[in-house]
């Protein structure tokens, strides 16, 4: 005679953490000169093989005046190549929390330099 087996417990033995929403997105609105000439580069292709290589790295976004200084017509003007450059020249291959950004030493190196 066989021994009875149990039904397998409706109770799980360890409980799966609790998912966490992630946190909404900031207002980009401030940003979308900068995300549009990023959109219309390669760059966004290094940035999620970076971030799959080590998951970190800061970007620091222009805002919409930054561009306002500009000669008219300048952005339009831009090769792909220096396109490129300008997003890549705002990225750091690692990550900056805010309180350390004043730590920083300058000249900090950047993912390209800029040569518009």
């Amino acid at each position: 005679m066989q021994p009875a087996v149990e039904p397998p417990s409706k109770v799980p033995l360890v409980q799966a953490p609790q998912h966490r929403a992630r946190a909404a997105p900031t207002n980009a609105g401030g940003f979308s000169v900068f995300i549009r000439i990023h959109k219309s580069t390669s760059v966004s292709i290094q940035i999620k093989n970076q971030l799959n290589v080590s998951n970190s790295l800061t970007i620091f976004a222009l805002i919409n005046g930054a561009f306002s200084a500009l000669n008219l017509g300048t952005l339009n003007s831009l090769s792909t190549k220096e396109k490129d450059q300008l997003v890549q020249y705002h990225i750091l291959l690692f990550f900056v929390l805010l309180q350390n950004f004043q730590t920083l030493s300058n000249p900090i190196r950047m993912q390209a330099m800029l040569e518009i």
